[in-house]
């Protein structure tokens, strides 16, 4: 229960730590921006800023951010966070997560726009929440709403707000519950006997290799290095850069090369010996320097121009999905990221424990590395893999005594 004093308001939350907060005009009240241990403590808090209040002084946390040039408005102060906001590792974010932040401001997020960050309340959020899963869909929304919750917590941050007002809970883990199912090995056989023939070899060495479709197309010849292992030949491919597709300043498309998707990205594949004459016919194909990429555009695709240019995932797109038809395959019952589950599942069935696996497929967190590894149909041979002593477990007239 709120405790009512001459000034202010103070409530136990359920941690056990004090809140307060206190009323100005406007009928705003205001929430410290952090908790106390003690009722004493939230007391001279209050204390002090009655004394602000009285001696005239106190400035509302709007008025503070105009002085520092600091937009009040919701989508002017979002994208002023989507420029200052960092990486666990300190860095900027990438401008591919840029661009999704920015579309989802112009559409998620548009109920938003015009308002000031301080008349966003959690009823609000509450509301919208509602409203944009309605269709049953959440993967799209729960992006927004972790946008929208960072957003209001750099803004608590910097005082133009009490606090943060996004409460909805499940919100920041929704999906809508799309499976990514992993092609068995006849059905990936299928699909690479099917597909175009200038993407066959791009397909094995996805399945066979983990990698991720802005990792792959960015590979060059320099990233490629032969090797020997157990007397046969075989190739390490190095992992240090990736492509994605991004908006420059005129809103045109167009590729940028940068980090791997993490830290943990940068890494040293090895590839199954049984692919090395495939490799080989990979770099055949490719160009003889160094830097010529392995898997580069057919010029007159998708704007491309040369032999430098990268592949696009959705000229991509445009014949795996007729591979999938004419192997009699439903039309969207695996997508390309399916090829990198396909290698995680039947690494890790190979014998690959979790920590080998994140380095392999180059993931810094167990639960991302678990979304790649999947069930298969193997209980009839698993089962009689078990090691049991069954002359242990039963006597001379069945069951053990």
């Amino acid at each position: 229960m709120p405790k009512r004093r001459s000034f202010g308001h103070t409530r136990k939350l359920p941690s056990g730590r004090i809140q307060a907060s206190y009323p100005v005009k406007g009928g705003h009240r205001y929430t410290a921006p952090y908790t106390f241990l003690t009722e004493r403590d939230a007391d001279a808090w209050l204390a002090l800023e009655y004394t602000k209040l009285q001696a005239g002084t106190w400035v509302s946390p709007k008025a503070a951010a105009a002085k520092k040039n600091i937009p009040t408005n919701f989508e002017q102060y979002a994208k002023r966070h989507i420029k200052l906001q960092t990486t666990h590792s300190g860095d900027t974010l990438r401008q591919s997560t840029k661009d999704l932040y920015e579309r989802l401001l112009k559409t998620n997020l548009a109920d938003f726009s015009h308002l000031n960050v301080e008349d966003i309340d959690s009823s609000m959020i509450s509301e919208w929440w509602v409203e944009q899963i309605k269709d049953g869909k959440k993967t799209q929304p729960s992006k927004a709403y972790k946008l929208l919750s960072a957003v209001l917590k750099r803004a608590a941050g910097e005082k133009l707000i009490p606090m943060n007002p996004c409460m909805v809970k499940g919100a920041t883990s929704a999906v809508t519950g799309k499976k990514i199912n992993t092609p068995t090995p006849e059905d990936l056989a299928l699909i690479t006997k099917h597909i175009n023939p200038r993407y066959k070899k791009l397909v094995m060495l996805a399945a066979y290799g983990g990698f991720r479709f802005g990792e792959i197309t960015e590979l060059r010849r320099k990233d490629v290095k032969e090797t020997e292992r157990d007397g046969k030949r075989a190739f390490e491919i190095s992992v240090s850069r990736a492509v994605t597709l991004v908006r420059d300043k005129d809103g045109k498309k167009v590729h940028k090369v940068g980090k791997p998707k993490s830290a943990a990205g940068v890494r040293l594949v090895k590839i199954t010996s049984k692919l090395t004459p495939v490799i080989d016919e990979i770099l055949s194909e490719a160009g003889p320097e160094p830097e010529a990429l392995l898997f580069p555009a057919k010029i007159g695709h998708a704007g491309a121009r040369g032999k430098d240019m990268h592949q696009r995932h959705d000229v991509f797109m445009n014949s795996w999905r007729p591979a999938l038809k004419r192997a009699g395959i439903e039309l969207n019952k695996y997508a390309p990221h399916g090829l990198r589950h396909f290698a995680g599942t039947y690494l890790h069935l190979a014998g690959a424990n979790i920590p080998e696996l994140k380095v392999w497929l180059g993931d810094s967190s167990t639960s991302a590395v678990m979304r790649y590894i999947h069930p298969t149909d193997r209980a009839d041979k698993l089962v009689e893999m078990m090691v049991i002593d069954l002359e242990s477990a039963f006597d001379s007239d069945g069951l053990a005594a």
